[in-house]
């Protein structure tokens, strides 16, 4: 074999007859600057071939530009996974690490895909595993939970990566109410005698009543996420940034809660293991008082059609929910109350019956 030469003007060295190309990176699963290199798939001989090389090198250095690393096809899921939960770059400014995405990733994704390399992980693959966890009867809203963190951790390392299309058989009920502040008011009450938790599980449900926010994202609330009197943050399913302004019925609970940690300004406030345990307190508090048909997410239906309701324009209530503007995901979330419906009835002319063959018209 021959000794490796090198180009150093385009990175490209010969070895064993062969262009390789290498370069430097930041490697996205460890923070850390190391050197990568890869086959040209070009072999040495005229100019014609160093010219190919060199073309085939510029792709390369495109692929890496856009996030997809190489050398990453034949590592499995599984170490993928691991790497992927140390690691502080895919980590930061976000909620991608909470509890409960580590919990899927644990739970149902690393059992699944653990032991298949990268480049196995294919469309056809999500599919399968789709059709799989539809038939043990998983809804819509938690498989679409699991593959979002399935992307999240296979774009660490492959921005290319894309979930397949996928039409989900398992839909919840369609909503056609929200509750109302009756509704809960009797929740919040019932929800204080829980077993566990019950004053802990009282504060978060009485914040996303009056913030919209989803349960994982009032436990990841800290000091940190006090700014200009309001709360800001990132959604911890979309990553999307969300800014709502705090309700007086709010400051007494969070003005504890600020007492009760330390200084540090990333300590949540709250010690609820997983947000699934406070999202399964609120639904048996909603039973208990005779609401069965709403859960921990009624509560952001209940704020968002507040806000609809006291007038509050489309945008405004996109940018409090942490919405896209213009998103027609809006429309899910929001519904007229009965006082709403009657005042648009009431302005409403009186259309009197006119009878045949007149011309006379209301009056």
């Amino acid at each position: 074999m021959d000794s490796p030469t090198e180009d150093k003007l385009v990175n490209m060295r010969i070895k064993g007859h062969r262009y390789y190309g290498y370069t430097t990176i930041t490697d996205p699963l460890t923070g850390l600057k190391r050197q990568v290199e890869f086959a040209l798939g070009v072999g040495v001989g005229e100019q014609r071939h160093k010219s190919k090389a060199m073309q085939s090198f510029g792709q390369k250095l495109e692929q890496i530009e856009r996030g997809d690393l190489p050398n990453t096809c034949n590592l499995k899921f599984g170490r993928l996974a691991e790497n992927w939960k140390r690691n502080p770059l895919s980590l930061a400014g976000s909620t991608h690490g909470s509890p409960d995405n580590l919990l899927i990733l644990d739970s149902t994704l690393v059992p699944y895909f653990a032991k298949n390399k990268i480049k196995e992980i294919t469309k056809e693959l999500v599919r399968k595993y789709l059709k799989i966890r539809e038939g043990q009867g998983r809804k819509e809203s938690t498989l679409r939970k699991e593959i979002r963190v399935l992307k999240w951790v296979m774009q660490s390392v492959l921005k290319s990566w894309e979930l397949p299309a996928w039409d989900f058989q398992n839909k919840e009920k369609e909503k056609d109410e929200a509750p109302t502040r009756y509704d809960v008011a009797l929740m919040l009450g019932a929800i204080s005698h829980s077993k566990n938790y019950g004053d802990q599980y009282q504060d978060i449900a009485s914040i996303m009543a009056y913030t919209g926010l989803d349960t994982s994202d009032v436990l990841s609330l800290c000091r940190q996420s006090f700014k200009d009197g309001c709360l800001v943050g990132r959604r911890g399913k979309t990553g999307k940034r969300y800014k709502v302004g705090i309700p007086a019925a709010l400051d007494s609970i969070l003005a504890r809660l600020v007492k009760v940690v330390s200084l540090d300004p990333l300590e949540t406030f709250f010690g609820i293991p997983c947000a699934d345990t406070a999202s399964q307190a609120i639904k048996k508090a909603f039973v208990v008082t005779g609401k069965p048909q709403f859960h921990a997410k009624s509560l952001r239906d209940f704020y968002a059609s507040e806000l609809y309701n006291q007038g509050e324009n489309d945008n405004f209530i996109q940018d409090s929910l942490g919405q896209v503007r213009g998103s027609t995901e809006t429309k899910k979330y929001t519904f007229p109350s009965k006082e709403r419906l009657g005042a648009v009835a009431e302005k409403f002319p009186d259309l009197r019956v006119v009878p045949s063959g007149k011309k006379e018209v209301n009056r």
